[in-house]
């Protein structure tokens, strides 16, 4: 009877930091292939050195990409947005930071889509 329930004491935490570790290897993996995925797909527009990604993937699922874009004009904004938008898996969300000289030229669809203008 002391035999199995040493075995379970023993590899009990030994199991559990197995497969947390198993999750956050997932999790970078994921990751990691999102963020080669977008840039595959930026890489089209020519704007290298323009945008700065931030990629966050859920130990679980979902996740959060970052474009900062403030160097760029209004319109390559959109084709960035008409870009990636495709190619983001179900659960994982875009956000676009982007610089603007007045909040009130801008149209209504790009509030939607900009999170943050400053």
């Amino acid at each position: 009877m002391r035999s199995p329930l040493a075995f379970v004491v023993v590899a009990g935490p030994m199991a559990l930091l197995m497969v947390t570790m198993l999750a956050l290897n997932r999790r970078d993996g994921r990751r990691d292939a999102l963020r080669a995925t977008i840039g595959v797909a930026l890489r089209e527009l020519g704007l290298r050195g323009m945008i700065a990604i931030h990629v966050r993937a859920g130990v679980w699922g979902g996740g959060c990409v970052t474009l900062d874009m403030r160097l760029c004009a209004h319109p390559e904004v959109w084709q960035a947005i008409d870009c990636v938008r495709p190619v983001l898996p179900t659960g994982v969300t875009l956000r676009v930071v982007a610089t603007s000289p007045c909040r009130a030229q801008l149209p209504p669809p790009l509030h939607r889509a900009i999170v943050e203008v400053l």
